[in-house]
């Protein structure tokens, strides 16, 4: 009714410890691979990983009849320092999870659980550690104090898949190589605001309604900027977008290759954690107070200053940040590319939290916001919202990022 799954990443794919029994593997390689397509390899028992400057160059698996098999791209000849990680399994019904691993020598150790969208679930070190065989508990909950798991006291509540990766740093002191240096964030301050379009606002569409209360009792940290192509590139490797140029956002990305964007920035930044906004979020924080068809005005012409759209593009992206922010400091929440959001698409707003958690019920399609460079004015308004295969890749479609 359960299944419980441990994963890591080495060489961009995800490996997955298996339980031996082939229902089980296959189900657990279907859940991850809905987060990571065509990545999953499923192998069992213990997990030796050989690490050099932070990184997992090597992942080798311990069969009982001595035969290994594993990921050797990039395998160094002789690895400076092993971390082996004993299989583990959450205990779904006490009220812990032993975690054991063994250090050949002292290093130092940032162990973390994170869900399958790479968010943090918590922290259960950061620290110096002396050589030899450590073992941690983790209690079920996150950060938060929450619990996590599902099932308690022998009663099946409901069935799940619960997906965490357990990540360490081991032989060095943290870094954070890798990271893009232009990211720059503001806070966003907690507040409430109506969320959606008055039925008599100029250009509406019925999936902006009911206009309703949202109330977000958190502050939370927003990229400035849409993710650029520089950042991008930073991060990935390669460039997929139709108009190339570093300072433009990054496009023809999916929904699903944004969450591995950041699920490989989590990996690079002990931190903080990157994510998606949620729908609610990113209309709170596009808005910044104001109630108006765009956060510059109601009229299509009050979009010139703000936004690039259909009007004043030539119907290319171009460079972040180049036109006035909005009074939160938040560059091209209007036009350039849509941007993703976590929220599965529902037709209109009759069911929504109202407390800027995402819409998770609904779908298949995702949400996105904000309008494009090649939108007319009312797609661009701070109320518009489209719906997208989480799987389509568009050259007027990005994304930026929530930090915590």
């Amino acid at each position: 009714p359960a299944i419980y799954v441990n994963w890591l990443v080495a060489n961009g794919v995800v490996v997955v410890p298996g339980f031996g029994v082939p229902e089980w593997d296959d189900a657990a390689k279907t859940a991850i691979e809905s987060f990571f397509p065509d990545r999953v390899v499923i192998i069992s028992e213990a997990l030796e990983l050989w690490y050099w400057g932070g990184g997992i160059h090597c992942v080798t698996n311990d069969q009982p009849s001595g035969s290994t098999t594993g990921i050797t791209e990039g395998t160094p000849p002789t690895p400076p320092s092993a971390f082996t990680l004993e299989r583990i399994s959450p205990n779904p019904f006490g009220g812990s999870t032993q975690i054991s691993f063994h250090l050949p020598q002292a290093a130092y150790v940032s162990l973390a659980i994170h869900d399958s969208s790479g968010r943090l679930v918590s922290n259960l070190l950061d620290c110096a550690m002396s050589q030899g065989t450590h073992m941690i508990v983790w209690d079920g909950t996150d950060i938060t104090g929450t619990d996590t798991l599902t099932m308690r006291s022998g009663a099946i509540l409901t069935p799940c898949i619960l997906a965490f990766a357990l990540l360490s740093a081991c032989g060095q002191p943290y870094s954070a190589e890798g990271l893009p240096s232009n990211m720059e964030f503001v806070t966003i301050p907690a507040g409430s605001f109506m969320m959606g379009s008055p039925e008599d606002e100029e250009g509406r569409y019925s999936n902006e309604g009911p206009l309703h209360e949202v109330t977000i009792q958190y502050s939370f940290e927003m990229l400035t900027s849409e993710v650029t192509q520089d950042m991008w590139v930073t991060v990935m490797g390669d460039n997929p977008s139709g108009f190339q140029n570093p300072d433009f956002p990054v496009e023809t990305v999916s929904w699903e290759d944004c969450r591995f964007f950041i699920f490989r920035l989590n990996q690079l930044d002990r931190y903080f954690t990157y994510r998606l906004p949620t729908e609610a979020e990113w209309e709170y924080a596009c808005r910044a107070g104001t109630s108006t068809r765009f956060y510059s005005g109601d009229e299509d012409d009050d979009l010139d200053a703000i936004g690039w759209y259909s009007g004043n593009s030539g119907t290319t992206t171009k460079a972040c940040g180049q036109l006035a922010p909005n009074a939160w400091g938040l560059f091209d929440m209007s036009g350039n590319v849509w941007e993703w959001c976590e929220d599965k698409f529902n037709d209109d707003y009759i069911g929504a939290p109202s407390d800027g958690a995402a819409w998770l019920e609904g779908g298949p399609s995702r949400v996105s916001r904000g309008g494009s460079c090649g939108s007319p004015a009312r797609r661009c308004r701070s109320a518009a919202r489209d719906e997208c295969n989480p799987e389509l890749r568009y050259y007027y479609l990005g994304f930026r990022l929530v930090r915590e």
